[in-house]
């Protein structure tokens, strides 16, 4: 979604793959799996659950820079947990 007009036209479906990685995350984040104690895990699943949260409240305010905004944490989260 690089775009306003994408943004507004998939809401439902950007609103929908957020809560999904959010779900993932706190999944992942469960104390019972493998690494979620380590803070170099723990410390990005932490930062996508609270980006996520942060998509859905971009569409709920249908604020483009805030998704983008948002999106950014995303990925820079991701690849500080996967380099």
């Amino acid at each position: 979604v690089d775009t306003e007009a994408v943004f507004e036209k998939e809401q439902e479906r950007i609103r929908l793959e957020a809560a999904v990685l959010a779900a993932l995350v706190k999944i992942i984040a469960d104390p019972s799996y493998e690494s979620a104690e380590e803070e170099d895990y723990a410390k990005p699943a932490r930062d996508v659950l609270e980006a996520a949260i942060e998509v859905q409240a971009a569409v709920e305010e249908k604020a483009f820079p805030k998704f983008q905004g948002a999106m950014n944490k995303i990925k820079k989260a991701c690849d500080a947990c996967h380099q």
